[in-house]
Formats: C-alpha cells, structure tokens, sequence
C-alpha cells in the first residue's frame, strides 16, 4: 500500500509500467471535469471507473483484488480508508474473477488513512481495504480508481 498526494506521482511511474498512463488520465479527469463512468485507456489491461456519490454509512466491509492494482484518487471531497493486514481478517466470501475481489472481516490490526482532494491509495493485492469511509456529515466525493492489471 502506498498514500501520498498527486505532486509525488511521478516517484511511482518505475512501480508499473502502466503507472504513468493512469496518472495522466486521472489528470484529464481532474482537468476537464469528465463525467462518471468507465475510461478504457488499454482495454482491461488498464481502464478508469470515475463515480461521484455522497458517503454514507460503511458497512466496515473489507477487499482485496487478484488481478488489478486499485489507484484510488480523491478528486474532490475528503474520505478514509481503512487498510488490515491479510492475516489479520477473515474471508467472507471467497475470490470471485468477476469482480476481482475477496471480500474479508478485520477485527485485527488496521491502519485509518484520511484523504482529501490530490490525494491518492495505491492498493496492491495483498492489501487489505475498505474505502469510503465518511468524515463528517454529507460529504460529496469525486473518485478516479485506476484499475492496472498486474
């Protein structure tokens, strides 16, 4: 897992080859204001989900991916997230290609990140991770998560 903030992003290009193109798309977003949706930039090799949507209550539900590497990037607003070592949850329900995702319960030793605007998580498959997490009261966020295929 890496936090840090989008004047640092050009530190991660050499993490993966795909790495810059994200980061340049997920400027385009920020720049001209793009609405939510899917972004393809290399099929599913690398694609852009961008969402709009107003914190609410967290189910305190936890994630992982097999396949992708998630760069979550606050654009606008301010959210937590909630990071838990793998050995430290339970599996809840078991790895589904579908969604490339496991989903767990962490009642062990975990780690809260707060993030706000230029802001951003890279989340590598053995991190653990609930995102979303409201601080404060009708909080509106504005997200890019680049999903990189590893």
């Amino acid at each position: 897992m890496i936090i840090d903030n989008k004047k640092n992003k050009e530190l991660y290009y050499g993490v993966h080859p795909r790495f810059r193109a994200a980061f340049e798309f997920i400027e385009k977003v920020e720049r001209e204001n793009l609405a939510p949706g899917r972004y393809e930039l290399d099929g599913d090799n690398l694609f852009v989900n961008v969402s709009e949507y107003e914190l609410g209550e967290n189910k305190g539900i936890y994630e992982a991916h097999g396949r992708y590497i998630d760069i979550q990037y606050i654009i606008e607003g301010k959210e937590a997230f909630n990071c838990a070592m793998e050995c430290e949850c339970e599996v809840t329900q078991a790895f589904d290609e579908k969604i490339d995702a496991a989903l767990y319960s962490c009642n062990g030793l975990r780690t809260h990140i707060e993030a706000g605007e230029g802001d951003f998580a890279i989340f590598f498959p053995q991190d653990v991770h609930n995102p979303g997490v409201k601080l404060g009261e009708g909080v509106k966020v504005k997200k890019a998560i680049a999903k990189v295929l590893i």
